[in-house]
């Protein structure tokens, strides 16, 4: 799904909201992006500018399904999720298998923000990748089976056995 649609779609949870990455986003990235613990579990460097973190959003942060993660109450970016094709050789995924992939900034560790976010964005790819597919929706629902792979300090890996194409 591309940017302009994304944007359009207004996606909501309860207590945040997500859109895609813009170039405007580089100081509050950098904020979150600069803490020594957020990026070395999440697989990246810690940024040292905001030039940095303005490089980021240009070349990994605005792929497709890739969100900015923002509290409602103050319009204040907390970390980014997005849905991507699998890296982690261990896991055997398929081809068209997808990887839920975030991060969230350690003031906001928890809180509960992150299976709030995942959540949001394993139905978003419900609603709107996976329908996309062109099955039926009992085909989909019987076949969308998510099955974690496990859980540790550096990612959440999740199997979707449907084939999604992004």
């Amino acid at each position: 799904m591309g940017k302009e649609e994304a944007e359009k779609i207004g996606l909501e949870s309860e207590r945040l909201l997500y859109r895609p990455w813009r170039d405007e986003d580089k100081d509050m990235l950098f904020e979150e992006a600069k803490d020594e613990e957020v990026g070395p579990r999440a697989g990246w460097k810690s940024h040292k500018s905001p030039e940095d973190s303005l490089i980021v959003i240009r070349n990994i942060l605005s792929e497709d399904n890739t969100f900015a993660i923002i509290l409602k109450d103050t319009g204040k970016i907390i970390g980014s999720i997005g849905l991507f094709p699998s890296t982690v050789k261990e896991l055997s995924m398929g081809e068209k298998d997808l990887e839920v992939g975030y991060w969230i900034g350690r003031g906001y560790w928890g809180n509960g923000y992150a299976p709030e976010a995942v959540r949001t964005l394993l139905s978003f790819a419900f609603l709107n990748l996976v329908s996309r597919e062109g099955a039926d929706n009992s085909f989909v629902l019987i076949n969308f089976c998510i099955e974690c792979y496990g859980i540790c300090t550096q990612c959440v890996c999740f199997k979707a056995f449907n084939n999604i194409s992004l």
